[in-house]
Protein backbone atom coordinates (compact mmCIF):
# COMPACT_ATOMS: atom_id res chain seq x y z
CA UNK A 1 0.00 0.00 0.00
CA UNK A 2 2.53 2.29 0.89
CA UNK A 3 4.63 2.05 -2.23
CA UNK A 4 1.36 2.37 -4.52
CA UNK A 5 1.24 5.55 -2.55
CA UNK A 6 4.35 6.67 -3.16
CA UNK A 7 3.80 5.55 -7.19
CA UNK A 8 0.97 7.89 -6.97
CA UNK A 9 2.48 10.83 -5.27
CA UNK A 10 5.22 10.40 -7.94
CA UNK A 11 2.70 10.07 -10.88
CA UNK A 12 1.09 13.01 -10.29
CA UNK A 13 4.21 15.51 -9.80
CA UNK A 14 5.05 14.15 -13.28
CA UNK A 15 2.13 14.85 -14.70
CA UNK A 16 1.52 18.50 -13.18
CA UNK A 17 5.17 18.85 -14.74
CA UNK A 18 4.29 17.19 -18.31
CA UNK A 19 1.11 19.07 -18.15
CA UNK A 20 3.20 22.72 -17.51
CA UNK A 21 5.21 21.88 -20.21
CA UNK A 22 2.61 20.81 -23.03
CA UNK A 23 -0.52 22.46 -21.97
CA UNK A 24 -3.00 20.34 -22.35
CA UNK A 25 -5.94 21.40 -19.86
CA UNK A 26 -6.42 24.84 -18.32
CA UNK A 27 -4.05 25.77 -15.27
CA UNK A 28 -6.65 25.89 -13.00
CA UNK A 29 -8.40 22.76 -14.16
CA UNK A 30 -5.42 20.73 -13.26
CA UNK A 31 -4.91 22.09 -10.25
CA UNK A 32 -7.98 21.91 -9.07
CA UNK A 33 -8.31 18.71 -9.49
CA UNK A 34 -5.09 17.79 -7.53
CA UNK A 35 -6.09 19.83 -4.39
CA UNK A 36 -9.52 17.54 -4.81
CA UNK A 37 -7.53 14.35 -5.29
CA UNK A 38 -5.66 15.41 -2.40
CA UNK A 39 -8.07 16.37 0.13
CA UNK A 40 -10.04 13.49 -0.70
CA UNK A 41 -6.90 11.31 -0.17
CA UNK A 42 -6.81 13.09 3.35
CA UNK A 43 -10.32 12.32 4.21
CA UNK A 44 -10.93 8.58 3.34
CA UNK A 45 -7.70 8.50 5.43
CA UNK A 46 -9.67 10.62 8.50
CA UNK A 47 -12.32 7.90 8.10
CA UNK A 48 -10.04 5.10 7.72
CA UNK A 49 -7.93 5.82 10.87
CA UNK A 50 -9.43 3.65 13.17
CA UNK A 51 -9.11 0.48 11.31
CA UNK A 52 -5.99 -2.24 11.59
CA UNK A 53 -3.37 -1.47 9.58
CA UNK A 54 -1.73 2.00 8.66
CA UNK A 55 -3.82 2.79 5.54
CA UNK A 56 -5.49 5.56 6.77
CA UNK A 57 -2.00 6.86 7.66
CA UNK A 58 -0.94 6.12 4.22
CA UNK A 59 -3.73 8.05 2.81
CA UNK A 60 -3.45 11.00 4.55
CA UNK A 61 0.55 11.30 4.47
CA UNK A 62 0.04 10.82 0.27
CA UNK A 63 -2.85 13.74 0.67
CA UNK A 64 -0.29 15.97 2.49
CA UNK A 65 2.31 15.07 -0.01
CA UNK A 66 0.48 15.92 -3.03
CA UNK A 67 -0.50 19.32 -1.47
CA UNK A 68 3.30 20.35 -1.28
CA UNK A 69 3.95 19.03 -4.77
CA UNK A 70 0.69 21.15 -5.74
CA UNK A 71 2.01 24.40 -4.41
CA UNK A 72 5.34 23.52 -5.97
CA UNK A 73 4.00 23.26 -8.73
CA UNK A 74 1.36 26.49 -9.06
CA UNK A 75 4.44 28.50 -7.50
CA UNK A 76 7.20 27.35 -9.91
CA UNK A 77 6.17 25.96 -13.13
CA UNK A 78 3.26 28.37 -13.37
CA UNK A 79 3.93 31.12 -11.41
CA UNK A 80 0.12 31.66 -10.40
CA UNK A 81 1.30 33.22 -6.83
CA UNK A 82 4.66 34.72 -5.42
CA UNK A 83 7.15 32.34 -3.69
CA UNK A 84 6.17 34.16 -0.44
CA UNK A 85 2.52 33.20 -0.54
CA UNK A 86 3.85 29.14 -1.49
CA UNK A 87 6.05 29.36 1.37
CA UNK A 88 2.77 30.59 3.76
CA UNK A 89 0.72 27.79 2.08
CA UNK A 90 3.47 25.30 2.77
CA UNK A 91 3.87 26.03 6.78
CA UNK A 92 -0.25 25.90 6.38
CA UNK A 93 -0.03 22.18 5.17
CA UNK A 94 2.94 21.91 7.56
CA UNK A 95 0.55 22.87 10.43
CA UNK A 96 -2.27 20.40 8.76
CA UNK A 97 -0.20 17.70 8.88
CA UNK A 98 1.30 17.91 12.29
CA UNK A 99 -2.13 18.34 13.62
CA UNK A 100 -3.31 15.39 11.99
CA UNK A 101 -0.23 13.60 13.27
CA UNK A 102 -0.65 14.66 16.95
CA UNK A 103 -4.60 13.88 16.51
CA UNK A 104 -3.69 10.04 15.77
CA UNK A 105 -0.08 9.87 17.73
CA UNK A 106 1.08 8.86 14.22
CA UNK A 107 5.37 9.37 13.94
CA UNK A 108 5.01 8.83 10.38
CA UNK A 109 3.09 12.17 9.67
CA UNK A 110 4.96 13.88 11.93
CA UNK A 111 8.22 12.83 10.18
CA UNK A 112 6.41 14.00 7.02
CA UNK A 113 5.14 17.24 8.24
CA UNK A 114 8.68 18.19 9.65
CA UNK A 115 10.35 17.39 6.40
CA UNK A 116 8.43 19.27 4.48
CA UNK A 117 8.39 21.92 6.91
CA UNK A 118 12.43 22.11 6.43
CA UNK A 119 11.93 21.59 3.01
CA UNK A 120 9.40 24.76 2.48
CA UNK A 121 12.05 27.73 2.24
CA UNK A 122 14.15 25.31 -0.39
CA UNK A 123 11.17 24.76 -2.36
CA UNK A 124 9.64 28.09 -2.09
CA UNK A 125 13.60 29.38 -3.00
CA UNK A 126 13.79 32.21 -5.97
CA UNK A 127 17.36 30.26 -6.79
CA UNK A 128 19.22 33.85 -6.45
CA UNK A 129 21.07 33.07 -3.24
CA UNK A 130 21.43 30.41 -1.24
CA UNK A 131 19.42 30.79 1.05
CA UNK A 132 15.48 30.55 0.30
CA UNK A 133 12.59 32.94 0.60
CA UNK A 134 13.66 34.74 4.04
CA UNK A 135 9.76 35.58 4.88
CA UNK A 136 11.48 35.99 8.33
CA UNK A 137 15.07 35.26 9.23
CA UNK A 138 16.26 31.92 9.21
CA UNK A 139 16.70 32.26 12.94
CA UNK A 140 13.39 33.46 13.44
CA UNK A 141 12.13 30.34 11.46
CA UNK A 142 13.82 27.75 13.54
CA UNK A 143 13.02 29.15 16.68
CA UNK A 144 9.10 29.27 15.28
CA UNK A 145 9.67 25.49 14.96
CA UNK A 146 11.02 25.30 18.56
CA UNK A 147 8.26 26.86 20.13
CA UNK A 148 6.37 24.68 18.13
CA UNK A 149 7.53 21.56 19.31
CA UNK A 150 8.16 22.86 22.76
CA UNK A 151 4.06 23.34 22.97
CA UNK A 152 3.61 20.02 21.46
CA UNK A 153 5.57 18.70 24.40
CA UNK A 154 3.32 20.90 27.02
CA UNK A 155 0.34 20.22 25.62
CA UNK A 156 1.37 15.56 25.28
CA UNK A 157 4.05 14.89 27.14
CA UNK A 158 4.45 11.12 26.52
CA UNK A 159 7.23 9.17 24.21
CA UNK A 160 5.34 10.28 21.24
CA UNK A 161 6.87 13.92 21.36
CA UNK A 162 10.21 12.55 22.48
CA UNK A 163 10.73 10.92 18.93
CA UNK A 164 9.06 14.16 16.89
CA UNK A 165 11.77 15.96 19.16
CA UNK A 166 14.67 14.37 17.83
CA UNK A 167 13.42 14.08 14.07
CA UNK A 168 13.00 18.27 14.90
CA UNK A 169 16.62 18.47 16.34
CA UNK A 170 17.88 16.81 13.43
CA UNK A 171 16.11 18.87 10.91
CA UNK A 172 17.14 22.13 12.75
CA UNK A 173 20.75 21.25 12.67
CA UNK A 174 20.12 20.54 8.78
CA UNK A 175 18.25 23.76 7.79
Amino acid sequence: MRIGVVVLFFGVSFLLKYAAEHSMLPIELRLIAVACGAIAMMVVGWKLRTREGQYGLVLQGGGVGLLYALIFAAAKYYTLFPLTGAFAMMFLVVMLGSLLAVLQNALSLALLASIGGYLAPILTSSGQSHRAVQLLPVTEYRHSGDRLVQSLAIIKPDQFCVHVYRCHRVGRVAL
